[in-house]
Formats: structure tokens, sequence, C-alpha cells
């Protein structure tokens, strides 16, 4: 739920093993969201202030809960990957993290709370 009240989430269509996105607020009630062309299921997992939802869809009838896992883990894994390679860049040309940020202090990119 947002700041707004609106809230989203998803239910299980009773006519068939497909799920379906929604968005619920006191002003617009209760709306099923269009899956755009190809989709067959879509699940909607959270809302910002400014109306925009993030969830996962799901092609050829997937379950939308293994390509959600599968979208964590794609970018959990591109995260360690990329920590790694910056680690390995930073012992490479002798720098720190904290050296880097005591760089920025002085140029004044960066200022201290």
């Amino acid at each position: 739920m947002n700041a707004r009240g609106t809230v989203v989430g998803f239910y299980k269509c009773p006519v068939s093993t497909h799920y379906e996105a929604f968005r619920w607020s006191a002003d617009g009630g209760f709306e099923t969201l269009v899956r755009p062309p190809g989709v067959t299921s879509a699940v909607a997992t959270d809302i910002n202030d400014n109306g925009v939802i993030v969830g996962a869809m799901s092609l050829f009838g997937v379950d939308p809960a293994i390509s959600l896992a599968y979208a964590v883990v794609g970018h959990v894994t591109y995260f360690v990957i990329t920590g790694i390679i910056g680690i390995i860049g930073f012992w490479q040309q002798g720098e720190s993290l904290g050296e880097v940020y005591n760089q920025l202090l002085r140029r004044g990119v960066v200022k201290e709370v």
C-alpha cells in the first residue's frame, strides 16, 4: 500500500490456473489490471507513491512465483558479480572505498552529514 492508500495484489483466477494482478483504492475501487498481449499471468507486489506498480508477469504459462524467483536470483547474482568486480578493481588500483569517499569529500562532491 502506498501513502495514497492504494493497494495492489493478485488473486488466482477461479476459472483457470492463472493469476490476475489488481489495484484497489477508495476512489477507484477494485480494478483488475490489464495484461499485455501474450502474458498469461500477472502479479502485483508493490506500488510506490507515484502509482508505479512492481510485480511479475509470465509468458507461456510459467508460474508467476517462479518468474519472480528467477528475477530476484538474477538481480542478486548481478549485484554480487559487479561487487566482486568492483572489489578487484579497487584492489588492483590500491584503493579502498574509504579512500574514494575521502577524495569525494575533498572535492566537495559529497557532503559529510
